[in-house]
């Protein structure tokens, strides 16, 4: 079963995560968007996908854990613990793999 983030989750979310879009890249956001879909995870616009991944590296650079960031996602979104811990795995991965994250 499909399970969508609702546009007000990302919102929170992003409010919560701090996050930006300056360092867009469409083939990171078409990247992201894409693997999360394999695991039912969507979003209303890849805009919101990619505010999410750069929130969620922008945690990891000030030092959160990934169980910090992990429980952040399930409070801003409504999403299980696994897959909101795919949501953190995949923006380390798509968004911040040159940066020193904690997990």
């Amino acid at each position: 079963m499909k399970r969508k983030i609702i546009t007000g989750a990302l919102v929170a979310l992003a409010a919560v995560l701090g996050a930006g879009t300056a360092h867009a890249d469409p083939w990171q956001d078409d990247t992201f968007v894409k693997v999360l879909a394999n695991y039912g995870i969507t979003f209303p616009s890849v805009r919101q996908a990619s505010r999410i991944g750069w929130g969620i590296c922008g945690e990891a650079a000030h030092g959160d854990s990934m169980a910090q960031i992990t429980a952040d996602v399930m409070a801003a979104t409504g999403l299980t613990a696994d897959l909101a811990q795919r949501v953190v795995w995949e923006a380390g991965f798509d968004y911040c793999p040159h940066t020193r994250v904690p997990f």
